[in-house]
């Protein structure tokens, strides 16, 4: 899976890619093999929020998750614990 990183009023540091990357890689066994899927991210802020939206298009249907918090590492952190 390519991930596509995104900030809006925020610079996308290592330390943050390195965090997304490793929660999304848990998302490939779901998918074929060879599959083409590309999984957008964007990171927002606005005042003290921080927002993480994750959509993942696929040929069958679109995964989508968003979630905000004033703490970045907390709003990547609760949309995965659940994997």
């Amino acid at each position: 899976m390519k991930i596509s990183i995104r900030g809006d009023k925020l610079v996308v540091t290592k330390a943050i890619k390195e965090t997304i990357e490793s929660k999304l890689e848990r998302l490939e066994k779901y998918f074929e093999k060879n599959a083409d899927i590309t999984a957008h991210v964007v990171i927002k802020v606005k005042n003290l929020d921080q927002t993480i939206e994750v959509t993942i298009p696929t040929n069958r249907f679109t995964l989508r998750a968003e979630e905000t918090n004033e703490d970045l590492y907390s709003a990547i952190d609760w949309k995965w614990r659940g994997l």
